[in-house]
């Protein structure tokens, strides 16, 4: 949890601390790009997609949203955040709720890789029995040709071997 004010980080618990990596001295006085990579994953800057969503809470009085962040010694976690506008007599500022969603997000990765794995295993599949397909034709003809050739022909040898070919 943290509370956010003028562009900056006014105040945080532990559990926040803890995901960052970081001491409450840390994070106290830091804009929201600081404690992520310069890039999120859409190729924006971290610190224009911050502004957006600071003037996205500030027009609808909430936003959530998956953000990549960064760790002080480095590391980057996915999280979804929730933003949500208060006011608390004359202060000002905006509530932020972070939950780690990097297991997920790796989940949803082994996901996507086993569904294309499935889609290429089905096309192999398909590839294959078309293929065979075309190969009992070929030694079917080639069967059937050798049927109609004396075997002291030339062709009749070549035959043969196109139909164990084809049956290999």
């Amino acid at each position: 949890i943290l509370l956010f004010s003028d562009g900056v980080y006014v105040d945080c618990n532990k559990a926040c601390l803890k995901m960052l990596g970081a001491t409450k001295d840390q994070v106290i006085g830091k804009s929201p790009a600081f404690f992520s990579p310069e890039l999120q994953p859409d190729g924006r800057s971290s610190f224009e997609a911050s502004q957006d969503k600071v003037q996205e809470v500030k027009e609808n009085g909430s936003a959530r949203f998956e953000w990549v962040h960064q760790r002080i010694d480095g590391t980057t976690f996915w999280t979804e955040v929730v933003l949500t506008s208060v006011k608390v007599n004359d202060w000002k500022g905006i509530f932020g709720v972070w939950r780690d969603i990097s297991e997920r997000k790796k989940l949803e990765d082994n996901l996507r890789q086993a569904r294309k794995m499935e889609s290429i295993g089905t096309m192999a599949g398909g590839i294959a029995h078309d293929f065979n397909n075309i190969l009992y034709i070929i030694t079917g003809n080639a069967e059937m040709a050798s049927e109609d050739i004396p075997e002291w022909n030339p062709a009749y040898e070549n035959l043969k071997e196109i139909r164990s070919a084809g049956l290999r």
